[in-house]
């Protein structure tokens, strides 16, 4: 949410500017917002649309990012071909933001169109739009300029059919002498990420790193997932420093030979084991290509046009799901159904953070059953989705792409053999939850190797949820045995023969029947199976030998600790290099990343621990300067708002020794902010109830409170006790006009234990004073005044006003007073002075009058007590003895001292009485 929040008040800064001029270029329509900058639409002076690039005004002033944006427009000139993005201007705006105005694209991205495909293209047309890349990479490369960054998102497909590399920003000129650009090398998106780039050895980066980068985009296209996906982004920064890629016939076993040799070889470890330039892996490609059309060679192109429709029917010919138009009446169904899964999602991060019995997840769950049923009344087929391994879709459109932690649920599902699923008229709030419940069951985790998630679903028998399933194999294990390929083949034979029958479960059936299943619906289901999920369980596992199973086996079992220390090594020594050539955001991405990250999953134990770890390892490198300055960077107001919110609230018992865990790394990163946060920690001091975290705060605010006294008072008018403590005493230590003044807003605070303690802070220095302050309290007309000062006696161990308090306790009005007050007095002269109280406890006792009150009696009664817990001396049993057995005694004073002498007598060991 932090992020999200964060997202739109950049959108919201970056349209602030439409409507301007920067240079001569009129700011029409905001087109897109990056982290660095924002990209306007605008027209030249004949009316030709063009696009106008402009730098965020908050990094005008970093010298390093001012530099890369400058020179991504001038590196981005510097080739002269049709895949680059044409730059016709640069210059300042008023303001002296820099700026450049480019040619305005009309199409769509690849990581776009990916994703609306299925996140899977076909083959041929994959590999045609990797050689138009590459073919613009062979130019850029031989102008010795190296891209970095090339992933899906920035490669662009024009309506005219071009291929376009855009995004310069971190793009290297390598020339002889200085290279302004080679800070931050490691830092980008570990899916495309060369092991040389992501263990930052600049010295190795060369044209070779951007064909490891187009070998893994063309994996994501062909493959449907993307290489080296971490269960974090610190494990998937650590696989790409780490590990050499996997073949991709591992995830996308169906693909011709060829093409896995082709990927292969692009994502080789070694640099000298790839293709060693953009046009070598050209003719790659065109050996592949020649292959999969029947062996005619295709020799290497310039570029050329591929339109839209050409491009969709290139789509249709490779055989995959063509994107159909959709009706009116469709995209209002794909609305509905888009709308009951933000609902969805809102209802499973509510379990996350609060579990199902709490009140805000009720909340959630009824406002999902209450937009489901007005679906259905609306019209009953309308809650229908098809499953995808990566999405919800209705007729091709995507109604839900969870992002992480639910990521899992389609994938999960699709693997278990789940296509589609209806829900009916009648569904309740109770098989709303046993649905999302199972949803978010994992097969490999929460299932014994005998079940699986159809069983699950089939046990629970809900009634208005119907679903179709085919057959799943994510029982099928590697062994390590020789006749495992044997039995392996033929499990795979029988799977293929169910595969081929095909089985639904049909809305209103308790029991699987057989119905034929599409080729599509075949196919995928092959195909689900075939990827390796996560374990060696994969039957990919299978294929390999023992050696290099074992291998594969060790990595992924790894401890969470070595990942950790892994991901530490890595990016210390890349951060480093990047705080010495001055690129400090870019440093600072990863390890903001993982805060988000880890807040919005409930794991800031761990992703704190790691990010302290990291920071550390910089400052062996970059020295405690460095440290606090990569600190700062971090802890943007995003990721502080991000990492506050799980840490600041009121939290479970069950949840609270993970928070305890945090405080530590939590007060280490605060120590190293500027107070340009005090604001946003003081706001979480507020709603911190975890004493360790609330402890990190303070501390925080306490090295910044000078010229912050007032707003800090201010959160005395109606702090709690405990925080209000918190604020009293770092106002207390400060000997000034402000803290004083700040400390008088307490006196607008309902909680007359903290007027009181105030009352206490102020008088501390001089024992005197406070004495007679608190002593006087102590007779207030108000019961809570009363009490609070003997509270706050305890507190702070004001032994010099035990005198005052048994004068108190043995005046007649003492008696008059409520008896959790008279037994908090006792109680308090006892921690003060237990040798004066127990003088006056014994006197109480002793006490006797021919004619005898209730109240005093009840007092005498008090004072026993105390005496029965607290008594060690033979002193006290005689007197308790004698009261026991005195006949003026009433006898409820009678029993209490009979009963007291019965527990002294125990405690000292002696035999009871009679």
């Amino acid at each position: 949410m932090a992020q999200e929040q964060a997202a739109h008040d950049d959108t919201a800064d970056a349209k602030r500017r439409v409507g301007s001029t920067v240079g001569h270029w009129h700011l029409e329509r905001l087109l897109g917002l990056g982290g660095m900058a924002a990209v306007y639409a605008s027209k030249d002076s004949a009316g030709t649309p063009v696009a106008v690039k402009v730098l965020h005004s908050e990094f005008s002033s970093n010298e390093g990012v001012r530099g890369r944006f400058i020179r991504e427009a001038r590196l981005t000139q510097a080739v002269d071909h049709a895949g680059r993005v044409e730059v016709f201007e640069e210059g300042l705006s008023e303001q002296g933001d820099p700026f450049f105005v480019m040619e305005l694209l009309e199409g769509v991205t690849l990581d776009k169109l990916w994703k609306k495909n299925g996140r899977k293209l076909p083959v041929e047309y994959a590999l045609e739009i990797t050689d138009r890349v590459l073919d613009f990479l062979s130019a850029c490369h031989a102008q010795a300029i190296v891209h970095r960054d090339l992933k899906p998102s920035n490669i662009f497909i024009t309506d005219e059919g071009y291929v376009k590399v855009i995004d310069f920003g971190v793009a290297r000129k390598r020339e002889a002498g200085v290279d302004p650009t080679l800070a931050g090398t490691a830092l980008g998106t570990p899916a495309y990420m060369a092991p040389e780039q992501a263990l930052g050895s600049a010295d190795r980066i060369d044209a070779r790193t951007d064909i490891f980068s187009m070998g893994a985009v063309l994996h994501a296209m062909v493959s449907g997932k993307r290489l080296h996906e971490g269960r974090s982004h610190q494990e998937a920064f650590v696989l790409a420093a780490t590990r050499p890629a996997p073949s991709v016939s591992r995830v996308a076993p169906d693909l011709p030979a060829e093409v896995v040799a082709l990927v292969d070889r692009a994502l080789s470890w070694d640099p000298r084991n790839r293709f060693q330039s953009a046009d070598e892996m050209r003719d790659g490609i065109a050996e592949v290509l020649a292959a999969l059309r029947g062996g005619t060679a295709v020799a290497a192109e310039p570029e050329k046009k591929r339109g839209k429709a050409a491009l969709l029917a290139a789509i249709a010919e490779a055989g995959a799901e063509q994107l159909a138009a959709t009706t009116e009446e469709d995209e209002a169904l794909v609305q509905q159904l888009s709308e009951i899964f933000s609902r969805i999602e809102k209802a499973l991060m509510a379990v996350r953070q609060y579990g199902w019995e709490h009140p805000v997840t009720g909340g959630h769950m009824q406002a999902v059953t209450d937009v489901i049923a007005a679906a259905l009344e609306k019209d009953p087929d309308s809650v229908h989705w098809d499953v995808r391994p990566h999405s919800f879709s209705l007729k091709g459109n995507v109604v839900w792409e969870p992002l992480h932690p639910f990521d899992d649920i389609p994938y999960n599902l699709f693997a278990s053999g789940f296509r589609s699923f209806d829900l009916a008229e009648g569904i309740s709030v109770e098989e709303i939850r046993s649905l999302l419940d199972l949803l978010r069951r994992d097969p490999l985790r929460d299932f014994a190797p005998e079940d699986d998630l159809a069983t699950a679903f089939w046990e629970k028998q809900l009634e208005h949820v119907s679903y179709n399933v085919v057959s799943s194999f994510l029982t099928v294990t590697g062994s390590d045995d020789s006749s495992s390929r044997k039995e392996y083949a033929e499990l795979m034979e029988a799977a293929q023969e169910v595969m081929e029958q095909g089985t639904r479960k049909k809305r209103g059936t308790g029991a699987l029947q057989s119905e034929p299943l599409s080729l599509e619906e075949r196919a995928a289901a092959i195909a689900a199976r075939q990827v390796a999920l996560r374990a060696v369980r994969s039957s990919g596992a299978l294929a390999l030998d023992e050696a290099k199973r074992t291998a594969i086996a060790r990595a992924l079992d790894m401890p969470e600790e070595e990942w950790e220390a892994r991901f530490v090594t890595a990016y210390a020594d890349a951060a480093s290099d990047a705080l010495s050539h001055d690129e400090l955001p870019l440093a600072a991405m990863p390890l903001r990343a993982a805060i988000h990250e880890h807040a919005a999953t409930d794991t800031l134990d761990t992703g704190l621990r790691v990010v302290s770890a990291a920071l550390e390892g910089v400052a062996l490198h970059a020295g405690q300067d460095g440290k606090r300055a990569l600190c700062a960077a971090v802890m943007d107001e995003a990721t502080l708002a991000a990492l506050l919110k799980p840490l600041a609230r009121t939290v479970p018992d069950r949840d609270r020794p993970r928070i305890v865990a945090t405080a530590p790394h939590l007060a280490a990163l605060l120590r190293e902010l500027p107070r340009d946060h005090f604001t946003h920690v003081l706001e979480a001091l507020g709603r911190a109830d975890v004493d360790e975290v609330r402890d990190a705060l303070v501390s925080y605010l306490e090295r910044h409170v000078l010229g912050n006294e007032m707003e800090l008072g201010e959160l005395l008018r109606d702090a709690d006790l405990s925080r209000g403590r918190s604020v009293l005493s770092i106002l207390a230590r400060l000997d000034s006009d402000a803290a004083r003044a700040a400390l008088s807003f307490v006196e607008q605070n309902p909680n007359a234990e903290l007027r009181v303690e105030a009352v206490a802070v102020r008088a501390a220095a001089n024992v005197e004073g406070l004495r007679d302050e608190l002593a006087e309290l102590t007779k207030d007309s108000d019961p809570a005044i009363r009490v609070a000062s003997l509270k706050t006696m305890a507190r702070y161990k004001v032994k010099e006003a035990g005198p005052p308090l048994v004068q108190h306790i043995t005046s007649g009005s003492f008696n008059k007073l409520p008896l959790d007050e008279r037994r908090l007095a006792l109680a308090t002269l006892w921690e003060l002075s237990p040798a004066r109280a127990e003088q006056v406890a014994l006197d109480l006792c002793k006490k006797g009058a021919m004619i005898t009150r209730e109240s005093v009696d009840d007092t005498r009664i008090l004072a026993i007590e105390l005496l029965e817990q607290h008594g060690a001396t033979s002193e006290v049993l005689e007197a308790l003895d004698k009261a026991s057995g005195k006949w003026s005694n009433t006898q409820p004073v009678r029993s209490a001292a009979a009963r007291a002498a019965a527990t002294l007598r125990a405690r000292f060991g002696m035999p009871p009485v009679g």
